[in-house]
């Protein structure tokens, strides 16, 4: 469906394509950009769902930047893909919400924080083209990940914990995805 889509949205917008190449990248990356806006839009729901809005869009704006400077898992599918971050991000909410948990959040933060930083890019096997330009591809890594641990600080120092948690979470689930696309569990 969303690749029917896709080629609707290019044809329509550009209608004169002189390489069948070109065509065929734009409507890869304009399915990849309905994807992304779409199962976004199913994330913040499930937030709503969950009352836990702000929460969930901190968890989806660091795992998101985590996996776009560094890389991580990546499922089969756009289906398997949401599934995945969907479980991840209800099962980040529901662990934020039990004090036993809380207790631990900001240590496995930091455990995750210096995974990310001691496994700073992870190309999928389709990135291996990047490969020449990984040294600056880690460097952007390191520095969102510092950016990330620099907000998660700001976040602990707000009235509402709840933001910190859903940042410790966050971090933890990107460490994760990492790990797992790392070791290919």
């Amino acid at each position: 469906m969303l690749m029917k889509a896709a080629q609707w949205l290019v044809d329509s917008l550009f209608s004169d394509f002189s390489n069948a190449d070109q065509r065929i990248t734009c409507i890869y990356g304009c399915e990849l950009w309905l994807y992304t806006i779409l199962s976004t839009l199913g994330l913040l729901i499930l937030g709503v769902f969950l009352q836990s809005f702000w929460e969930a869009v901190i968890i989806i704006f660091i795992f998101y930047t985590c996996q776009s400077t560094g890389g991580g898992f990546h499922a089969s599918s756009h289906m398997r893909c949401f599934l995945t971050m969907a479980i991840g991000l209800l099962t980040g909410l529901l662990v934020m919400k039990v004090p036993v948990f809380q207790c631990a959040l900001p240590c496995l933060c930091l455990l995750s924080l210096v995974m990310l930083l001691l496994f700073p890019l992870c190309l999928h096997p389709h990135k291996q083209y990047l490969k020449g330009n990984e040294k600056a591809l880690r460097k952007q890594s390191y520095f969102a990940t510092l950016c990330i641990a620099v907000c998660i600080v700001g976040l602990s120092l707000l009235e509402n914990l709840n933001l910190f948690y859903a940042g410790c979470i966050a971090t933890c689930l990107a460490a994760i995805s990492r790990f797992s696309a790392r070791n290919k569990v």
